[in-house]
């Protein structure tokens, strides 16, 4: 949650993200400490990707339950028009941040 707020107060930037290829290079450095702080890493990384599911970005759980509250709230169902567009959006920013970041990782993999 700290690490949300940073990014989004800009404490942290975008460089400071990693994903599938930087998260290996961050595994190799803790397996180098030994085996319990590799545990600890991979312990702090499963809870971390479930706060990030649980944000409410539509293509996420966080999201669908964003809906559902809504409908419920609404007392009616969104119509799955609406749904579509909405969670074709989520999908493009979700795969774009991933290609943005996976490049990320792959300057800094090489550099």
């Amino acid at each position: 949650i700290l690490s949300l707020k940073m990014l989004f107060s800009g404490e942290a930037g975008v460089k400071d993200l990693a994903g599938p290829i930087g998260v290996v290079q961050i595994v190799e450095e803790y397996y180098a400490y030994g085996l319990i702080y590799l545990l600890l890493f991979t312990a702090l990384l499963s809870v971390n990707l479930g706060i990030i599911n649980l944000l409410p970005v539509p293509a996420l759980d966080g999201g669908q339950i964003l809906i559902l509250a809504i409908e419920k709230l609404r007392r009616k169902p969104i119509s799955n028009r609406v749904k579509e567009y909405i969670f074709g959006i989520s999908y493009f920013l979700i795969i774009s941040l991933a290609i943005f970041i996976a490049y990320n990782d792959i300057q800094r993999f090489i550099m």
